[in-house]
């Protein structure tokens, strides 16, 4: 039973230098080897997220290999949609073709998710398509935040996610720390992915479902980590809301649950509670989720893989669904 992980983190030293000695997050340092993302919210590097040389590739592999997963779709952690507009597409590039080297060195065990200068919505169209025509990357990895430069679900980002659906890539909408200060002050609890992070994911994307952009772009598929951030379990009750207000509805011709359902992949990244994945089977079934880790920021590979196997509760079709089988029926994988 192949496994492909769709939530699989790398960085750069080009990305990092890039940080480096900002007056505003995400700030990298060297002593200590971190990424400050907030005042509250730090990531300790390690040379796995770091693939800049062999040797990094290297120890990726020999955990992936101890796991038994067989692919990883990488794509950047965090931090190149906060740069100055005039650093982003040069960068982007360079990273980009980092990702391409890797996946061409090792073409059955990587592919990549494109990281995009989205604050130049045509740079990042050309480099979307350079990306997925001439290197074969999986799609658009975006995040749920661009700090200050805005959110994905501004009009002015739409066109980017227009052409992911035309390219008939899927996008892949990861967490980012809000900036917020309700959320700051308190530690990760709340500023984190788990919480505040997830909690931008789910805003951003309601707002794409509520303006329309499935209706417009139907083929358009996003990924969410986490087994949808949450929103399995209030489906229900965001389309009771639409019922009962149905001028408010009146501009999409299905409720946003029959959206989640259908323009929506889910990812088990970070999620370790049997009782989640039973709500996300109940509440929508299990026939568009599929395998992630969020590796190396979350536990190890081999604890995310044997935790899927332990759910007693699930069919070995089910599992073998969720680590490859949803993914060859959706994307040919």
């Amino acid at each position: 039973m192949p496994i492909i992980d769709f939530e699989a983190h790398y960085c750069t030293g080009a990305l990092l230098e890039s940080m480096e000695n900002r007056t505003a997050y995400p700030v990298y340092t060297r002593d200590p080897w971190e990424i400050k993302y907030t005042g509250d919210n730090t990531f300790k590097l390690n040379t796995i997220l770091v693939c800049d040389s062999d040797r990094d590739i290297d120890e990726r592999l020999r955990e992936m290999d101890e796991s038994g997963v067989d692919m990883q779709v990488i794509s950047l952690c965090g931090g190149l949609e906060e740069l100055p507009v005039e650093e982003q597409a040069g960068l982007a590039t360079r990273i980009n073709d980092r990702a391409a080297r890797i996946c061409g060195k090792h073409p059955d065990r990587f592919k990549a998710w494109a990281t995009l200068p989205v604050l130049d919505t045509d740079a990042a169209i050309t480099e979307l398509e350079r990306c997925v025509k001439e290197h074969g990357f999986f799609g658009w990895n975006t995040f749920a935040n661009y700090g200050e430069n805005g959110y994905p679900d501004e009009q002015r980002f739409i066109p980017i996610f227009e052409k992911c659906s035309k390219l008939g890539v899927p996008v892949y909408m990861h967490p980012a720390e809000p900036h917020d200060i309700r959320y700051l002050g308190y530690g990760k609890l709340l500023c984190a992915n788990a919480l505040g992070g997830g909690q931008q994911t789910v805003l951003a994307l309601m707002r794409m479902i509520v303006s329309g952009l499935f209706k417009i772009q139907p083929d358009l598929q996003i990924m969410l980590g986490h087994l949808g951030e949450g929103l399995p379990f209030i489906l229900e009750r965001i389309d009771a809301v639409g019922d009962k207000d149905p001028e408010q509805m009146d501009y999409i011709p299905k409720t946003p649950g029959m959206y989640f359902r259908e323009n929506i992949i889910m990812t088990t990244s970070g999620q370790y509670s049997a009782g989640a994945f039973m709500c996300t089977k109940m509440v929508c079934g299990l026939d568009r989720v599929v395998f992630g880790s969020d590796y190396p920021m979350e536990r190890s590979l081999k604890r995310t893989v044997n935790f899927i196997n332990s759910l007693d509760s699930f069919t070995e079709e089910e599992k073998a669904g969720i680590f490859s089988g949803n993914a060859r029926r959706l994307f040919g994988c």
